[in-house]
């Protein structure tokens, strides 16, 4: 009777331990996440006669970190650091279900181009595409009709533990080039920042 009071108590207090264990790995935290202070200019809509201006920047993650995608000013020379955008570069910490938290993408589509409207710059608005059970949480602005570096931006496991998080810091910022000069007219431009 003794011996099995006693084997029942072993096994509680190692459930109980074991529960704590779990409970201690399950809050780490999935990333970090740090400021980003440097961006690269990437281009503006100067030429368009949109009543908003705006400028695409580029956030410069530090290595091993990741961002969301482009950023968008509302001023063609005012760069980022210079308003009250606040951006952020996140690195993977630990893996969920033995997948990598954030990753590179695969390849990007060109969803949008100045050619053919007023703006003088010469650039594009890129979609990444992504791994099986990734996501992108923006896009990407590149000069020129190269293709942007799939380092430019990272991949988000699709898990609300991972998407959630990020997108309490990310929103969407709407230019709609239709209101200018930007002849045919074009779609409304959505891109990823941070506030």
């Amino acid at each position: 009777m003794k011996r099995r009071i006693f084997f029942k108590c072993v096994v509680g207090i190692l459930i109980l331990l074991s529960g704590s264990v779990f409970a201690q790995k399950s809050a780490e935290p999935f990333f970090e996440r740090v400021e980003v202070k440097d961006y690269e200019f990437r281009w503006n809509d100067g030429g368009s006669g949109h009543r908003q201006d705006m400028a695409l920047w580029h956030p410069k993650a530090p290595d091993g970190y990741f961002v969301t995608g482009s950023v968008v000013v509302n001023k063609n020379n005012l760069q980022p650091k210079d308003t009250k955008i606040v951006t952020y570069a996140f690195k993977p910490l630990r893996n969920f279900n033995g997948k990598p938290v954030i990753v590179k993408p695969k390849s990007y589509k060109a969803l949008w181009t100045t050619k053919g409207t007023a703006i003088r710059a010469d650039g594009k608005m890129w979609f990444a595409f992504c791994p099986t059970d990734y996501m992108p949480m923006g896009y990407v602005a590149s000069v020129g009709e190269k293709e942007p570096s799939l380092d430019d931006v990272g991949c988000f496991l699709r898990i609300p533990q991972i998407v959630d998080t990020v997108d309490e810091v990310e929103t969407n910022f709407q230019w709609n080039s239709s209101e200018g000069k930007t002849k045919p007219d074009t779609t409304t431009m959505f891109v990823g920042y941070s506030t």
